[in-house]
């Protein structure tokens, strides 16, 4: 990555600097590209192994096990073959710019340009046909309600007692 991108990414503290990582990728769709080819088989990769170990130990102990995977990217990066169900978390072009502007200090350039270069919320749910899909256009607290009882759901529809 720092040979793509630049050693000033680096902060002092050794770790990259994710905002300015930010800045050159986000409407950058050719760097985007690059940051990308880098960093997604390695997340698989990972994911990969996290799962079969995961797996492995229910089986030493004969349980079932349910493995949640958050993954942001899920759809772009193609990681279908690590998953058995998708559950989609949606949110208002509007409502996303004012939480990026408010949480995380963007201007609202900037928000939009993080946004516009993700997948709409209709290319998220048509490519990854989602078993669920929340708007978390809500409180918090009400957005974690719906989830939960999707989640309760979820169980007790494929049997599952964790």
């Amino acid at each position: 990555m720092i040979e793509t991108f630049g050693k000033d990414l680096v902060g002092e503290d050794g770790t990259i600097q994710r905002q300015m990582l930010g800045a050159r990728v986000f409407g950058a769709p050719e760097n985007m590209a690059k940051l990308t080819a880098i960093v997604w088989p390695e997340i698989a990769k990972l994911a990969q192994m996290e799962i079969k170990c995961i797996k492995e130990d229910c089986e030493k102990v004969g349980r079932d096990g349910v493995i949640v995977l958050e993954a942001a990217v899920l759809a772009e990066a193609r990681w279908f073959n690590l998953i058995d169900t998708c559950w989609v978390c949606e949110i208002d072009e509007a409502v996303a710019i004012s939480r990026l502007t408010a949480r995380n200090g963007f201007s609202e350039e900037d928000a939009r340009r993080r946004i516009s270069s993700q997948m709409t919320n209709g290319e998220r749910r048509d490519i990854c046909q989602p078993s669920f899909h929340v708007n978390t256009d809500r409180p918090v607290e009400e957005t974690a309600s719906l989830v939960e009882a999707a989640w309760k759901s979820f169980l007790l529809e494929h049997a599952l007692k964790l």
